[in-house]
């Protein structure tokens, strides 16, 4: 499950269980990306998010930085990747990757940072990639 916290304080999150009159499932493309100011990805006990005021990560309480991004316009990145395991074993591997990329100029290219979260049954990776 995701949730995003808006400049103004304010939470969206998506529900993916018991969709009611109440709660109705709300689709990452319904956000205004303008006004997130921390994204996050929620998986069994653990938080993974990126803030797009400072370009950090982070993961539970540990909070990882870039530097060199001081006053960019930085744009979410999110997407996951599911595949199906095959076999007796079965299941799905699941790779959620949330991240933040630059505008970019003619004089400085876009610079993307993101992090990746491999899901797959009680297993948990995380890594970093830089583009």
């Amino acid at each position: 499950m995701w949730r995003a916290i808006y400049k103004d304080g304010s939470i969206v999150k998506e529900i993916v269980k018991e969709i009611d009159a109440e709660n109705k499932e709300i689709l990452f493309g319904s956000l205004d990306l303008e006004q997130i100011k921390i994204f996050e990805i929620l998986l069994d006990k653990h938080v993974f998010g990126v803030s797009l005021l400072d370009a950090a990560f982070r993961f539970n309480e540990s909070i990882f930085q870039f530097e060199g991004f001081e006053g960019e316009k930085l744009k979410l990145i999110y997407f996951k990747r599911v595949r199906k395991v095959l076999g007796s074993g079965g299941g799905d591997s699941i790779t959620y990757n949330i991240g933040y990329q630059t505008e970019g100029s003619e004089d400085k290219p876009n610079q993307q940072r993101i992090m990746r979260i491999h899901h797959e049954g009680a297993n948990l990776r995380i890594a970093f990639h830089v583009k």
